[in-house]
């Protein structure tokens, strides 16, 4: 019901907070969000969240996916007619032509969860296009995302939770695509979680956290540890060791 709560029903979209000033923003991280509101639909057989999540899912692939593949972070829209605003910054290089690589990861997983809960081919299109865009980028970096695959050459930050995000989605979209197709989605996961396991990871016990060099901002709270890089690391790894629990 809070997230619910969140919904704008002139714009059709969920806020990312509930601050006055940002009334008319969605972040692309709320697709993860999302699938709580199909789970709620199931348990209380209150349709109303169902439509919620179709919107902001609709919403979200129209306005924040590029033609490329790439991701917006941050799309601002007008609370009462829901017509694009802007792009402001928020994680990445900048707001309008960043891509910022968890951004990716959060799409890609995001709306894979979204087929899965619904059977709409648009939201495993997207899922894919994205996906497309992430593993051709982490190709020339050795299977370890940027923190933005559009920021400068220099200075390099890299943000190794983007890698384990994308690495759980590519996993659930090998599941439900066709067996030709199959190979291309779990061979990334597998090559990403590799390269952070082997050149990324500390298994000491005085570390409080296995997977190293996660970067929250650009320029700002680079190549440390964090909670969601930790769990989504943990989680890319069982579904690898052939545990079929769909956690979201």
């Amino acid at each position: 019901a809070a997230l619910a709560a969140r919904y704008n029903v002139d714009g059709q979209f969920i806020k990312a907070w509930n601050e006055k000033d940002f009334a008319g923003w969605a972040i692309i991280d709320c697709m993860l969000n999302i699938p709580l509101l199909y789970w709620a639909e199931k348990e209380t057989n209150n349709v109303a969240f169902r439509q919620i999540a179709d919107h902001h899912a609709e919403k979200t692939m129209a306005h924040h996916i590029r033609p490329d593949g790439s991701v917006y972070h941050v799309v601002e829209y007008d609370t009462h007619t829901g017509e694009v605003l802007g792009y402001p910054w928020t994680q990445g290089y900048d707001g309008e032509h960043s891509s910022w690589a968890r951004g990716q990861g959060w799409a890609i997983y995001g709306f894979v969860l979204c087929y899965l809960y619904t059977g709409n081919q648009a939201y495993l299109d997207t899922a894919k296009k994205v996906a497309h865009y992430f593993i051709a980028n982490v190709c020339s970096t050795g299977y370890v995302p940027l923190h933005d695959f559009r920021a400068p050459e220099e200075p390099v930050y890299i943000d190794t939770s983007s890698g384990a995000i994308a690495a759980c989605g590519l996993i659930e979209i090998a599941k439900v695509v066709p067996e030709f197709e199959k190979k291309m989605y779990i061979q990334a996961a597998i090559n990403i979680m590799k390269a952070l396991t082997e050149e990324h990871c500390d298994w000491g016990e005085e570390e409080q956290s296995i997977l190293q060099n996660s970067t929250a901002f650009y320029g700002k709270d680079v190549h440390r540890s964090f909670i969601y890089g930790e769990y989504y690391y943990v989680e890319a790894m069982y579904k690898l060791k052939g545990f079929d629990v769909l956690f979201w």
